[in-house]
């Protein structure tokens, strides 16, 4: 009686057996939290709808899933070699022009260490929510939900809305795209083995994004996927047949051939379709003589999109020009060589080598799912960028495929620890992303803007490039109603210091001082952004419009007509040529310039 009253005794929990208990409320919210929350994530501002939200979604849902007792985590060698590659990041960003704001991330995506570090803690809390059945139920309900709901918000943009593409609530097409790609994977694998009216419903609308999405990038991606699911199906849980899976993937291309926009890009009809592609062909060309100028470590992370500015072409003034600069190359391979350079790349390929052997050895039931995920990722990104949604919600989902079963949880205070830091991090960047962009939305529509516009800068003064956007919209806002501008000339020429080899900051500070009156001072932005691309048609712009302000007017008409001839399908040049002819009195030429800038503008 003794013995067996012992024997029940030394089964009593212990205060780590006890936190399973409360294990599945931390990994149920996880799971739906970036299922979800993530991709329909979205707040009512003009100016960014989508990144504070997903911020402190992404850091929430990250601090839950490593708060979790799960005895499921990454391997020790997963694990280095994460921490190798944030070793690496780190290294390159110390190493660049930028350290902080390299460190930090910038504007639009915030790629920086806290953005990175959390797609390497999806890979971790992926592990731990999708071991189990129930966590796996959970997240494919969840990502199924997101897909109906994103589904429908694009159809009605294509019905109702005068985009030339739909976004859905993920605030660019890519992105709509590539999530259609990840949720489809996702729910159509579940759909063999569970038909439930919710992932039915979830593949149609995964379909509809990838279909209203017209990226041809994330239709190959869908072959890509096509193709590994073929040779990995025998592996599956649920056998399908093989034109089963054939037979999906023709669907999801005849309907997005029934889309009108995506048809056009598709064939090549649409008047972007070509300009897209060539636009991509130099873009690569130039990330390619970047990446050759810092071969070993890259520019660093988020440098990209002012150090091209160096390698721009006449031919990419013509094609593309500077009114969308680009923030990545575009391609996965170039994003890492350019920012991180031949390191930054060995180091991923490192990660994926550990990861495909991990994957392989543990035999997991998410392994053909994560494959196929991660195929069409791949594909994707080659002519794509990663983002938070989908780069995320794909390292999620491949972690699901590498948790190994530890004898223990982690310990408690580690497991509060990194759970309070992610928290942390992530409400100190989410609120004052949060509150910068309330104000910056608030300054667009307030009579007196320069009150919340400079609370906007305030509320994130490490950042310049929110800085230069308030100075562009108050600069555009005194161009019509006199909106005072002397506040935002001091930040925003810090701005441009902290930004070298920014041409699109220093064309804003030409624009911002000359309305303000100081026309020599705009002169001097305008050329020191030449000096930096001369063949950047903004500036050429911006140094006519202040040599005519100085009554340098044969100056200004060379400046003008060299932008005309870099872009000769711009109708700026040719409205500032007007203008100018018309304080000349020349009257005939000023007719000839309008004539030409509403031709051009017709287009």
């Amino acid at each position: 009686m003794a013995r067996r009253t012992a024997s029940r005794t030394s089964r009593a929990p212990s205060k780590e057996s006890v936190a399973p208990r409360t294990e599945p409320v931390a990994l149920t919210a996880a799971a739906a939290g970036m299922g979800f929350v993530l991709p329909v994530a979205e707040v009512p501002f003009a100016t960014d709808p989508v990144m504070p939200a997903r911020v402190l979604v992404l850091g929430a849902v990250l601090a839950l899933g490593l708060l979790s007792a799960s005895r499921e985590r990454l391997s020790r060698r997963m694990t280095v070699a994460l921490a190798v590659g944030v070793a690496v990041f780190v290294a390159a960003a110390l190493l660049g022009r930028t350290p902080l704001l390299s460190l930090l991330g910038r504007y639009p995506r915030y790629e920086g260490l806290p953005m990175v570090a959390a797609y390497a803690a999806a890979l971790a809390v992926g592990a731990r929510v999708l071991a189990a059945a129930p966590g796996r139920r959970v997240f494919t309900s969840a990502v199924a939900l997101a897909a109906a709901v994103n589904g429908l918000v694009a159809a009605g943009q294509s019905l109702f809305a005068s985009h030339d593409r739909v976004t859905g609530l993920l605030s660019n097409s890519t992105t709509l795209g590539t999530f259609g790609l990840v949720a489809l994977g996702v729910v159509g694998w579940s759909l063999l083995a569970h038909p439930r009216p919710l992932l039915w419903a979830g593949a149609a609308g995964a379909a509809g994004c990838i279909a209203l999405s017209a990226s041809r990038g994330v239709l190959v991606g869908v072959g890509a996927s096509l193709v590994v699911a073929l040779l990995l199906r025998r592996r599956a849980l649920a056998r399908p047949k093989w034109y089963a899976l054939v037979g999906a993937a023709v669907v999801v291309a005849v309907g997005a051939f029934l889309v009108p926009a995506t048809a056009a890009r598709v064939i090549g009809a649409s008047p972007f379709a070509d300009s897209t592609v060539s636009g991509r062909v130099l873009l690569w060309g130039e990330s390619v003589r970047l990446w050759l100028s810092h071969p070993l470590a890259g520019v660093g992370p988020s440098r990209f999109v002012d150090a091209v500015n160096r390698f721009h072409t006449p031919e990419w003034a013509a094609a593309v020009g500077p009114y969308a600069p680009p923030d990545s190359p575009h391609d996965v391979v170039l994003q890492v060589l350019c920012a991180t350079g031949v390191l930054g790349l060995a180091a991923l390929v490192a990660i994926g080598v550990v990861a495909l052997r991990d994957a392989l050895a543990l035999r997991s039931p998410l392994f053909v799912v994560s494959a196929t995920v991660a195929a069409g990722l791949l594909a994707t990104y080659l002519t794509s960028f990663t983002d938070p949604v989908t780069t995320t919600l794909g390292a999620f989902v491949v972690g699901g495929c590498l948790g190994v079963r530890h004898e223990a949880p982690q310990p408690r205070p580690l497991r509060i620890g990194t759970s309070v830091a992610v928290g942390v991090v992530a409400l100190w960047l989410g609120v004052s992303l949060l509150v910068a962009e309330a104000q910056y939305s608030r300054a667009l529509t307030a009579t007196a803007p320069t009150e919340p516009a400079m609370s906007a800068v305030a509320a994130r003064p490490w950042d310049p490039d929110l800085t230069r956007r308030v100075a562009y919209t108050l600069s555009a806002l005194a161009q019509k109603s006199g909106t005072d501008l002397r506040p935002v000339l001091v930040p925003l020429r810090d701005a441009c210091a902290r930004l070298p080899e920014s041409t699109e900051c220093l064309v804003t500070l030409s624009a911002a001082t000359d309305v303000s009156g100081d026309h020599a001072a705009a002169l001097a932005a305008a050329e020191t952004a030449l000096a930096v691309d001369p063949t950047d048609v903004d500036a050429h712009l911006a140094r006519g419009i202040a040599l005519a302000e100085l009554s340098r007017q044969d100056e200004a008409e060379a400046a003008f007509l060299t932008a005309a001839r870099l872009r000769p399908s711009a109708p700026e040049p040719w409205t500032d040529l007007a203008r100018l002819y018309d304080t000349q009195g020349r009257t005939a030429d000023a007719s000839a310039a309008r004539a030409t800038a509403a031709r051009l503008t017709k287009r």
